[in-house]
């Protein structure tokens, strides 16, 4: 953690993953929300396949730092992002004992991936969420204008093009 260069304030050992496909997926699944800098372990014959899944659930642009032969005389740390880290490990063999250290999400990305998440759905649908908890029209747009991360002027210049 500390050669990492991410942040050590708050983190989490997750240790190996399952060698279990189904479960080793699982395991990423429920992290990958994860706020935390996060630790695992991984054998060199399965560090290419984490790094993909890694990259498949996290994004090509999560950083991570690669450690190996901790504590050892040829101790190295590399720090990547996941899709760097990918290339890296297709054109160089992985050998030794490695410990991946994963950035956590911040908050960015979270309010991102939900704006995302609600710009997918359509604007009136997202209205009605609103105006079905007894909002009024003008606090529906201005809640709807929050969840998307856009002005309420912007919420109201298209409901007006969809009218």
């Amino acid at each position: 953690l500390a050669v990492s260069g991410l942040p050590t304030g708050r983190f989490t050992f997750e240790g190996f993953l399952s060698v279990n496909k189904k479960s080793r997926r699982e395991h990423l699944e429920e992290v990958k929300d994860e706020k935390r800098t996060m630790i695992f372990y991984e054998a060199p014959h399965r560090l290419k396949k984490t790094l993909a899944l890694f990259c498949e659930l996290l994004g090509e642009n999560h950083r991570i730092a690669i450690c190996k032969e901790l504590t050892k005389k040829h101790e190295t740390a590399l720090h990547f992002t996941l899709g760097e880290a990918v290339a890296y490990y297709e054109a160089n063999e992985p050998k030794g004992e490695f410990v991946l250290v994963l950035e956590g999400k911040s908050a960015e990305d979270m309010n991102r991936a939900k704006q995302e998440k609600w710009q997918e759905m359509p604007l009136p649908k997202h209205m009605k969420i609103y105006e079905d908890k007894g909002l009024s029209r003008k606090e529906a747009m201005k809640a709807v204008a929050k969840d998307r991360g856009v002005s309420k002027r912007e919420i109201y210049a298209k409901l007006l093009e969809d009218e």
